[in-house]
């Protein structure tokens, strides 16, 4: 009887495994497939860059009304997630020290909310308009990243008691990494103020320079490369993976898509810091 029931449950470890793999392997396809394209137009390779709408950069009561817009959205941002940030690392390194109530992730929840729809309006805006038009930018990483984490949490207020023992709220990630996108876009802000006496040419470059173009598609394979990565993460840790498995598989998926936002995040930055050199010469 045992040996049969061992047998029955090692049968269907190996269906789960392949199951997996196969979800996997579809989903690889699914990317690649739906961010293809022949090319990219200038407005297309801006995007990928991150640079937004380069419109913005000749208008600087625009860009004004942006970075102050940005600048607040952040500081709203950082208020909302410290006290989150600060709970979250003291529940995980001395249980108990707290009172209860403090680690509620329904009071969670009431703070990072704003940050999500709020603050992070413009994040999720910049990753849908790239979702719609198939092109794989930093945001569309960043706004996958948090939209899981936040979903994620959100399950564990509402229905955590039928959740394996061990699986906590990540309300903190996603207040930090609005935080860290709204802080990238505010360099930024601040770089385009400061150049913008090269505004009409720097334009022109992003419209006719080939260099421009090998970077969007270095960042064109770089961000599916990231998404088949994070799949493929999931589903090894969904089945090699420590308990509770599907918890800790979503966290690291979610981490690879985070991590390689912000990543191209930096990289944006160096980008548009070289630009004005380069204009110059």
């Amino acid at each position: 009887m045992k040996g049969g029931r061992r047998l029955h449950i090692s049968i269907f470890n190996i269906f789960q495994d392949g199951l997996a793999a196969v979800v996997a392997a579809v989903l690889t396809w699914f990317v690649i497939q739906f961010f293809h394209s022949d090319g990219a137009d200038a407005s297309t390779e801006a995007t990928l860059l991150g640079h937004g709408d380069m419109k913005a950069v000749s208008d600087p009561s625009k860009l004004r009304d942006y970075t102050k817009h940005t600048s607040r959205s952040l500081a709203i941002a950082a208020i909302l997630t410290v006290p989150v940030l600060v709970v979250s690392l003291f529940t995980r390194s001395a249980p108990g020290f707290l009172p209860s109530w403090l680690d509620s992730p329904w009071l969670q929840a009431i703070l990072i909310t704003p940050v999500m729809f709020y603050c992070g309006s413009s994040v999720l805006h910049e990753g849908w308009e790239a979702l719609k038009h198939r092109i794989p930018g930093r945001s569309v990483l960043i706004s996958l990243g948090i939209i899981a984490s936040y979903l994620y949490s959100m399950v564990l207020c509402i229905a955590g008691n039928q959740l394996p023992n061990g699986s906590h709220p990540y309300f903190e990630v996603t207040g930090i990494i609005i935080s860290l996108s709204l802080f990238v876009d505010r360099l930024k802000a601040g770089a385009l103020r400061l150049h913008s006496s090269t505004s009409q040419r720097r334009t022109a470059n992003v419209e006719a320079s080939t260099q421009l173009a090998h970077v969007a598609a270095f960042i064109r394979v770089f961000v599916i490369a990231s998404l088949c990565a994070a799949i493929w993460c999931f589903a090894i840790f969904l089945v090699f993976g420590p308990q509770p498995r599907l918890a800790n598989a979503l966290i690291i998926a979610i981490g690879v898509l985070l991590i390689t936002g912000l990543f191209l995040s930096a990289y944006s930055i160096w980008e548009l810091a070289r630009e004005p050199r380069t204009n110059q010469d």
